[in-house]
């Protein structure tokens, strides 16, 4: 959600309110942002194991964050700025392995053919799960945090700590890179 300007957004709020003491604004904030922080980790490592351990971690740290006066004072692009870190991580200390973004649900929105059959359709998310595992990180993280996490442009290049006309190039890119790949593949161009 957000904030007007000048106004809080409702992420702060519970924050603010959990400073106050009240232990519910955190169970709040975490049934808020569980899902996302998940699928955005899932989306970057395609892991369930360590996307579950970057989640889980991503609210130890909020946890700790909020209990000491150093609080983040945007809470949402805080807590995706350290999802994303922490998956960087997560992919360094695994020695660059292939990193792969889940495309279900990005895969059935794409303009693609109607698969007819079970065959069809895991080949084409075959096709997407390779197009994917080609893009550079930042590609993937924007990608991740635009499809998954609902982010606009602004946010995820706060996120990311660039230009929000470099998070639009990477958004670009991607787009352009699955679309070339499988117009070949679907034998349409409608993406």
């Amino acid at each position: 959600m957000k904030a007007m300007r000048g106004r809080p957004s409702a992420d702060d709020c519970l924050a603010a309110r959990f400073k106050a003491g009240d232990a519910r604004a955190f169970d709040e904030l975490v049934e808020i942002h569980l899902d996302r922080l998940f699928a955005v980790a899932f989306g970057a490592l395609r892991d369930r194991e360590a996307a579950e351990e970057v989640t889980q971690e991503v609210l130890i740290r909020l946890y700790r964050q909020l209990s000491t006066s150093r609080a983040p004072s945007r809470l949402r692009p805080w807590l995706y700025r350290v999802c994303a870190n922490l998956c960087i991580d997560w992919q360094r200390s695994r020695k660059r392995q292939p990193v792969t973004v889940e495309l279900t649900e990005v895969a059935d929105s794409l303009s693609a053919p109607d698969p007819t059959d079970a065959a069809s359709e895991r080949a084409f998310r075959e096709a997407v799960y390779s197009v994917v595992r080609g893009m550079p990180r930042q590609q993937k993280m924007a990608f991740a945090l635009c499809h998954f996490a609902g982010m606009s442009v602004a946010e995820i290049a706060e996120v990311l700590r660039c230009a929000p006309a470099t998070v639009r190039v990477h958004l670009s890119r991607a787009t352009r890179r699955l679309r070339d790949a499988l117009s070949g593949e679907a034998g349409d161009e409608r993406m």
